[in-house]
């Protein structure tokens, strides 16, 4: 009886722990072209969750405005010379979660300073030399 209860504890706190989880994914793959231009692909994707938990609209805690393509026009600001925004497109994915998809073109790799969407205030920006990334 005793390991019958002890099993229903774990799995119920197992279980409790899952429904409380959030979730934040970054993909970002590079396509170098051999012209020494790039596309950067980003996918941005929030938890129902943690969208949940995050701040009002326009607020500094608001993740949701992370997704927004004004967000990303921001952010191409401080990519590098020659960087633009090419597309981009705010989606509702499985499990209420929403993701956005932004796609950047940029003219000589060289020039690109990645710039994460949450590190727009320069703590995460990343320049590419000679194929070696340094911050």
């Amino acid at each position: 009886m005793l390991r019958v209860r002890r099993l229903a504890l774990v799995l119920g706190s197992a279980g409790l722990s899952l429904a409380l989880a959030a979730c934040m994914q970054l993909d970002t793959h590079v396509k170098l072209h051999e012209d020494g231009s790039a596309t950067v692909t980003e996918k941005l994707r929030f938890s129902r969750r943690l969208l949940d938990l995050s701040g009002k609209e326009g607020s500094e805690q608001d993740l949701a405005g992370l997704l927004a393509k004004e967000a990303a026009l921001e952010r191409v600001k401080g990519m590098g010379k020659g960087a633009v925004l090419v597309s981009h497109e705010v989606k509702d994915v499985e499990g209420g979660a929403r993701e956005a998809v932004a796609v950047y073109k940029i003219d000589d790799l060289n020039e690109l300073i990645y710039v994460s969407p949450s590190g727009s205030t320069g703590e995460s920006r990343q320049r590419c030399r000679r194929g070696a990334w340094s911050s």
